[in-house]
């Protein structure tokens, strides 16, 4: 029968070479995901005029629940919310990649680790605000606002939806070949 690791890695060598190439392709000194990270991050900042400066002072004080109103419909409160929000963008892969970042790149990295956090978050807040104009409730009143669904109710009927609808499916995908990934390396670090 073989090793499953080995038959995954011959499966699938291939199409991460080519992602390899296309994600880390060299341009003027970057690689390509890191310009596309930096322009998004950059883009959203400038077209919300700054959001992620002007309203950090609201953010903490509803973090904080100094500003909830009584009787606002919700299940969750501010703070669970962004805790929530937290809990799903820092996982496995922010910490090892800060571990990973400041070995090979030394005390500088932290600095362009915080500098792009800061530009980032136009990017959180763009996409947390799409998914909140978009989400959905069931009949017992439950909300759900996932990144699938957002993307199926919240593109133009003009354009095609057909990536929406298999964004389900890439979501699930994408999110099983990260955990295996995890799961891989941190047991390989264990031997």
């Amino acid at each position: 029968m073989g090793d499953i690791g080995a038959r995954m890695t011959v499966w699938l060598g291939p199409v991460s070479n080519g992602l390899s190439k296309v994600l880390f392709y060299d341009i003027g000194g970057f690689p390509f995901i890191v310009l596309w990270l930096v322009v998004a991050a950059l883009f959203f900042t400038l077209y919300l005029r700054f959001v992620n400066v002007r309203l950090l002072p609201h953010a903490f004080g509803l973090a904080m629940g100094k500003r909830r109103e009584p009787g606002e419909k919700g299940e969750v409160s501010q703070i669970q919310a962004l805790l929530s929000a937290i809990a799903a963008t820092v996982g496995l892969g922010s910490i090892a990649g800060v571990s990973v970042a400041v070995a090979i790149g030394g005390p500088g990295a932290v600095f362009w680790i915080v500098v792009m956090g800061l530009f980032g978050m136009a990017t959180k807040f763009a996409e947390v605000t799409l998914s909140v104009k978009y989400r959905k409730t069931d009949a017992a009143g439950r909300s759900s606002a996932a990144r699938s669904s957002t993307c199926r109710t919240g593109s133009p009927k003009k354009v095609s939806r057909a990536p929406a609808r298999r964004s389900p499916c890439c979501s699930r995908c994408s999110a099983w070949a990260a955990r295996w990934a995890a799961a891989t390396c941190s047991s390989r670090t264990r031997r």
